[in-house]
């Protein structure tokens, strides 16, 4: 079974961008990513009730098994 993307594209070429079309949203922007970067992370992982995998905190649905979380 093939996955999109998997091992196929260099991690450079998938890292997250923002694309600001108008200059004024600039500085609004950076605040932003400001914003996401200082966010501190959640060691808690979430067990899935269907198959009893457990998932990182910002997973909505099981990697394993698809069921959903929340």
């Amino acid at each position: 079974m093939r996955r999109g993307g998997l091992g196929e594209i260099p991690f450079t070429h998938a890292y997250p961008e923002i694309w600001i079309m108008e200059a004024a949203d600039e500085e609004r922007a950076r605040r932003i990513v400001v914003e996401f970067e200082q966010t501190p992370s959640s060691p808690d992982t979430a067990r899935c009730a269907a198959c009893g995998e457990m998932n990182p905190p910002a997973f909505e649905i099981c990697w394993r098994c698809g069921n959903t979380l929340r």
